[in-house]
């Protein structure tokens, strides 16, 4: 008779693409505020992921209104404010991935602003690209790591321009400074996406039957998610080696030397690698009976 028993999954936290989760700023004050910090967002195996966002300046939730229609921060609070140049920074609670931010309203040095042009500078890390959002609104246009306006058209009364800063890869803080030629400028921020990080799952078994029967023949993974370069090791009572593999997906038969291992307590320990390059090691024990 077998009897089949399971230990508890333990889980790890590294780079992996997993669930895109995304934000508007319904949830922002209209109160003026130099810091914030967001809900927090779940989605599948992602949870309780959050951001905080700290300025020089006051900033406030907005509602932007036609093409946008959506609800955006925007800095400064007021467009009295004097300042010329407001540093922001996002600080996420725990890595995320692909980062993407939707800038609107960047007004090219135009009628009927003639002044010189709103930028985005001092942006770290820089992102890889920007993105139009189409149709008649025009577009943002990166250069190293300053973000501008592009707009064809300098008499064009709808001179403001909006679009996507994308990133690639894992980060936990985005900083970059919000550069005004004068009063009556505003930055809004309306929308950002990232993904989160799934976790990786390991779960062995702590029973195994190699009696050929066709059933729980093999002593491997139950739950194996998002593990790299595994090393695994099954060693006797006596701390001895007797199989080793490093192979994608390990498994033992239950053998050493050609022969069967007697019934008894085995140990194993598996040595493996995430998307950060981190070493990871986890280890156990099991009951082999045939």
């Amino acid at each position: 008779m077998k009897y089949l028993f399971s230990i508890g999954s333990l889980f790890f936290i590294f780079t992996s693409k997993s669930q895109t989760l995304f934000t508007g700023f319904s949830w922002l004050s209209s109160s003026p505020s130099t810091f914030v910090t967001s809900p927090n967002y779940s989605a599948g195996t992602c949870s309780d992921i959050n951001f905080s966002i700290t300025a020089t300046e006051d900033f406030k939730m907005v509602n932007n209104g036609s093409p946008y229609n959506n609800n955006g921060l925007i800095i400064p609070s007021s467009m009295s404010n004097p300042s010329s140049a407001i540093d922001i920074t996002i600080n996420f609670n725990e890595p995320v991935n692909n980062l993407r931010v939707r800038f609107i309203d960047l007004d090219e040095n135009g009628n009927p602003f003639p002044d010189p042009e709103e930028t985005i500078s001092n942006i770290y890390p820089a992102p890889i690209s920007v993105t139009s959002l189409g149709g008649m609104i025009n577009p943002i246009f990166l250069n190293g790591d300053e973000i501008s306006p592009f707009d064809n058209d300098m008499n064009n009364d709808n001179n403001n321009a909006s679009g996507w800063a994308n990133w690639q890869g894992s980060l936990s803080q985005l900083s970059f400074r919000y550069n005004r030629p004068g009063q009556l400028y505003g930055l809004i921020i309306d929308s950002i996406y990232f993904d989160c990080f799934s976790s990786s799952q390991l779960e062995m078994p702590n029973v195994f039957s190699p009696n050929e029967d066709g059933a729980n023949d093999l002593f491997e993974p139950i739950l194996f998610n998002q593990i790299f370069s595994p090393h695994f090791l099954i060693l006797n009572r006596w701390g001895n080696v007797i199989y080793e593999s490093l192979n994608v997906f390990p498994s033992w038969n239950g053998e050493f030397n050609g022969k069967h291992c007697p019934d008894g307590i085995y140990f194993w320990r598996m040595d493996f690698g995430d998307n950060y390059s981190t070493k990871n090691s986890k280890h156990g024990f099991f009951h082999l009976i045939r």
